[in-house]
């Protein structure tokens, strides 16, 4: 199996890979059956997540004040991880990823 299709995990949250490099799904801590959609790439390297806490309570803050540092909820957090477990396993470990 591909290293980056393997889950990841970061403070008890599972992480997978999505449809690119910067999309990933983390399963909910509080209702495991839900998944959230991170976006790594949106709000210019901030991220997007599809869960409450950031439609309703960081993405306004985003949106409306621009600039004002990092507005980031755990599964956030945790695609974060699991994107730089991933990059950093492929620089130490460049030639297990040859083709």
């Amino acid at each position: 199996m591909n290293e980056e299709l393997k889950p990841s995990q970061w403070k008890h949250l599972t992480v997978y890979p999505h449809d690119s490099p910067l999309r990933m799904r983390v399963i909910s801590k509080s209702r495991p059956e839900l998944e959230h959609l991170v976006d790594l790439g949106s709000f210019r390297g901030n991220g997007e997540c599809s869960c409450e806490h950031f439609d309703y309570r960081l993405r306004p803050k985003i949106e409306g004040q621009p600039g004002l540092g990092t507005r980031r909820c755990v599964h956030i957090e945790a695609a974060r991880s699991a994107l730089v477990d991933i990059v950093i396993s492929k620089l130490a470990n460049p030639h297990h990823y040859e083709s």
